[in-house]
This record gives structure tokens, sequence and C-alpha cells, in this order.
């Protein structure tokens, strides 16, 4: 399996050829320059200096920063790719395995994604393709949701009031309202590794998967199809589970026990800030794993499931995105799986994607 470092985590791809395999180490690094938030020279960090004036941004980190906003809406602001600068007073300010006070072994785990070869996932254990690739029905703005649960999000809750970003897609600019400050983080990652195998797909690459640290994008499917374990947020060394996937999907995995360090003050923080609170999130969820038709969906949703909870999460998901299926756990052990993911999975099995 080819494997390479990029965006400050481990990236490995399966199926591909060469001259694929050399592209994609060249896009993630193309995509690293410009993206990081940590990189003073990076074009992401000139957007976020240039806050309350317009921003003409190239076609890269417009149209990243326009997929983010969109679910930024969709979500009434619980996907939230503003707190850049929240998450640096918290002192996660660099990347992490540079930040004073964390601990080591608290960074990315290693993932691999592969095929079943040899250990064939049988059409009777497929995953209902249909209800992989239908995603629930957009919501352009939380106000007008379909009827379901209200909106985790009240007015005032926010960053900041009204919208932290003015895109203009005529001029490709960006406008930051003071005080905003763009992270796209994990997003970047999945996002990036989306517009990947799009790429490929359109070059004549019909099967493949590229793990993005974790965040696991397939199309095409190997005999057999794919096996992707989910690690245990208590062992990462040992699989939760397996899930057999026979065609196109996206999965990402959140952990709130991952990226963890001290600030300055002895308090122990993680990356997956709650908006409605601006600090971690405090959640009886310590991992959440999002299937979905696309990679950068699965990413939003796992992050968005995990900072909500079980009692409040799992009901918002299936209302908002009926097309994912989840598996989730608690911090007692307990193990929630959506029904649509139950019939994917395998216990035990091959390691093939830790947390993130």
């Amino acid at each position: 399996m080819h494997a390479f470092h990029a965006m400050n985590t481990g990236f490995s791809t399966a199926g591909l050829p060469r001259s694929s395999q050399a592209k994609a180490e060249s896009w993630f690094s193309f995509v690293e320059r410009n993206l990081s938030r940590f990189s003073p020279t990076s074009e992401l960090s000139a957007l976020n200096r240039s806050a309350g004036r317009p921003f003409m941004a190239s076609a890269l980190l417009y149209q990243a920063l326009a997929a983010a906003n969109r679910f930024y809406e969709e979500t009434d602001g619980l996907f939230n790719p503003y707190m850049g600068r929240l998450l640096s007073d918290l002192g996660y300010g660099t990347s992490f395995e540079t930040l004073s006070g964390a601990d080591p072994k608290e960074g990315d785990a290693g993932a691999k994604a592969g095929a079943a070869q040899g250990r064939s996932a049988g059409s009777t254990h497929g995953p209902d393709g249909t209800s992989l690739r239908q995603a629930g029905s957009a919501v352009p703005d939380g106000r007008d949701a379909p009827a379901g649960p209200e909106s985790p999000l009240r007015p005032g809750l926010l960053l900041s009031p009204g919208s932290p970003a003015a895109l203009n897609d005529r001029m490709m600019s960006v406008t930051l309202s003071p005080g905003a400050s763009v992270d796209l983080g994990g997003f970047a990652k999945g996002w990036s590794a989306d517009q990947l195998s799009a790429m490929l797909l359109k070059e004549g690459v019909r099967t493949g998967a590229i793990d993005a640290g974790g965040d696991i994008v397939l199309w095409g499917c190997p005999p057999g199809g794919w096996e992707i374990g989910v690690a245990s947020p208590f062992a990462p060394d040992r699989d939760l589970l397996s899930l057999r996937i026979g065609g196109a999907a996206g999965v990402a995995t959140s952990s709130r026990l991952k990226r963890r360090w001290r600030d300055e003050s002895g308090a122990e923080r993680h990356h997956l800030l709650d908006p409605r609170t601006s600090l971690p999130a405090d959640t009886d969820l310590v991992q959440a794993t999002v299937l979905a038709p696309t990679l950068t969906e699965a990413e939003v949703y796992a992050k968005c499931l995990l900072i909500l909870g079980s009692e409040e999460g799992i009901p918002w998901l299936r209302a908002r995105r009926p097309g994912c299926a989840y598996v989730a756990v608690r911090e007692d052990g307990a193990v929630l799986r959506d029904p649509s993911a139950a019939d994917r999975e395998d216990e035990g099995g091959l390691h093939y994607a830790h947390a993130i």
C-alpha cells in the first residue's frame, strides 16, 4: 500500500497506479501549502490577516471555503470553520506535534484503507447502496429546515452575529467579519481527498481508496468489496468492528480522546469545539463514525454528531441526513449502531481506520 505524510498526518492510497500515487502526494502537498492555518505563508493565513477587507482568493481556497460555508449554513453553525482564533486562544495555535503541553500519543493514530481481497464480503453482506448514495435534502439555511429536532443553535450562541464571511462567487472574493478566523482543519483533508478522487476517476482510475489521516474516500468496488475497520477509542490498536462496503462512500471518525493538550492554566483541552459554548465539546460521546455518500459529508456530520451527543445528535442526524449511517461510542463504553451501519458491520476484522 502506498503511504506518505502530508497535512500533519499519515496518508495512504489503495488501487492507484504509480502516476496517480505521485499525483496524490503532489496534490496534498499543494493543499497543505495553501490551506494550513499553521503556516504564516499560506493563502489561508493571508486571508485570516485580511479580516474586514475583501480578499481575492485562488480557486482552491475559494472552493474549499465555499463548501465549508455551505455546511456552516446547513448545520445552523454547528459545523463552524470560523473558529481558528478561538482554537489558538485555547492553546492550539501550532501544528499538533509541536504543541506545548500535548501528549505525543494523542495525535493521529495512523490509518489504512484496503480492499477485502481474499476476504470476500459476499453479496449478502454488502451495503444498501441506495441508502449510502442518497443524501437527505440539503438545508441551505437551518431556519427553513423540515420538521424534526429543533436547531441545536439558538440566536446569540454563535461566535459572531450574522454571517462570519461574505463570499462573492463572481469575483471569488472573501470578506471575513472582524474576529473571524478560518480553520479548515480536518474538513480540508476530507474535501481535498474528495476532489482528488473525482479527478482520478475522470482520468480513468475506476476503483481506488484514499485515506487522509483516518478520513477515507472509496470509489468503485474491488473484488470482495472494501473492508474498513473502526478502532476502539479506548484501545486504538484494537478494532471495535469492521465495515464491509460494496461501493463509493466516505467514512470519517471523530474522537475527543485524540488531539488533547493542556493550556497555560493546566486545563485539559481537545480540538473539537462546540460553537454554542466556545469550548471543547462536553458530550457523552467519545467517538463518532459516519458513513456518507461523500467524505466531506462524513467529516462534517461525524463532528456534529459528536458535539451534540447521543440523545440530541442521533435524532438530529437522522432528520438532517437520512442517507448517512453512524457508529458512535459513549464514554461508558456503549456502542450505538445505526441499523443501516449494522447491516455493514463485521465484528472483529482487520484494522483499517483509526479515529482522529
